[in-house]
């Protein structure tokens, strides 16, 4: 019988480790990659609520969710230039507070029903103005970072 003279030295220590901690970053990378899809979180929070057309304004109630208060975060939007009207202020529960939309004066007071400072459901916003009818249904009231938008009409 003939004998095969094969080598029979393996990997050497030093590649092998080498190696190894290449696929360890890769899985590492792979993984970093997938799970944070999975993890981040919606920066919008969810609120509804309804809005009712007064003869002087509108009425707008919200019916769940929760969001702390900023009166920044109070806009009229219009949704034909993309363009949102807030408030320079800070104002408190109660406070009438003014938001101007197509040169027009909205006044602007929350009820914060439960008084905890969040908007929340059973909180309602009361929009008045000497002209309605000169905010068009291009006006949205907005609670900016949340879902609430409500149409003007």
């Amino acid at each position: 019988m003939r004998r095969l003279n094969r080598n029979e030295e393996g990997v050497s220590p030093v590649i092998a480790t080498i190696l190894m901690v290449a696929i360890t970053v890769v899985l590492a990378a792979t993984l970093y990659m997938m799970l944070p899809s999975g993890s981040e979180t919606d920066s919008t929070e969810a609120l509804s609520g309804s809005i009712d057309s007064r003869s002087d304004g509108w009425l707008v109630e919200v019916n769940g969710g929760s969001v702390d208060w900023n009166a920044d975060n109070i806009q009229l939007y219009n949704t034909d230039t993309g363009t949102a009207s807030t408030t320079g202020s800070n104002p408190s529960a109660g406070d009438n507070f003014t938001i101007t939309a197509d040169g027009t004066d909205v006044w602007v007071v929350w009820n914060d029903n439960d008084g905890d400072g969040t908007i929340n459901g059973g909180d309602s916003f009361r929009l008045t103005t000497s002209n309605p009818d000169a905010i068009s249904n291009d006006w949205e009231f907005r609670v900016a970072n949340t879902n609430l938008q409500l149409e003007l009409e």
